[in-house]
């Protein structure tokens, strides 16, 4: 996983599947094996998600950065925070703060934003918030 924002009431990830068709066959299994746990813990039988999940691919490294930053600025524009790095559950921190967080495998195209790890955090912070296409 490259990018993460775990919301209130949505999630958004960026990652890359070891396997062709993975990342689109992830929320299908999460979703099925959640809503049996509901099914079985509470009794539950509605759908788990209001809305179906999006599993766009993202291939060019300009589209990917920006993808990133919209993530991780989600809690931001929901008025959550100020900031990208004042929310505790998004992987802002680790990709510019180089905070340590075991869920982050940085992508080759991050690597490239500098040589060290203190280049990498400066220009990727200072890529600022993004839309995603």
């Amino acid at each position: 996983m490259h990018a993460y924002a775990l919301m209130g009431n949505h999630v958004h990830l960026l990652l890359t599947s070891a396997r062709a068709g993975g990342a689109a066959g992830l929320m299908p299994a999460i979703a099925a094996r959640y809503a049996l746990y509901l099914a079985t813990a509470y009794g539950h039988e509605d759908s788990v998600w209001e809305e179906p999940y999006d599993a766009s691919p993202v291939h060019a490294r300009r589209h990917l950065l920006a993808c990133m930053r919209y993530i991780e600025e989600n809690p931001v524009r929901a008025g959550l925070v100020a900031r990208p790095g004042a929310y505790p559950w998004s992987s802002y921190r680790a990709n510019a703060l180089g905070e340590y967080d075991p869920l982050v495998t940085p992508h080759p195209h991050y690597y490239s934003l500098g040589r060290s790890p203190g280049e990498r955090r400066a220009a990727y912070a200072a890529l600022g918030s993004s839309t995603c296409p």
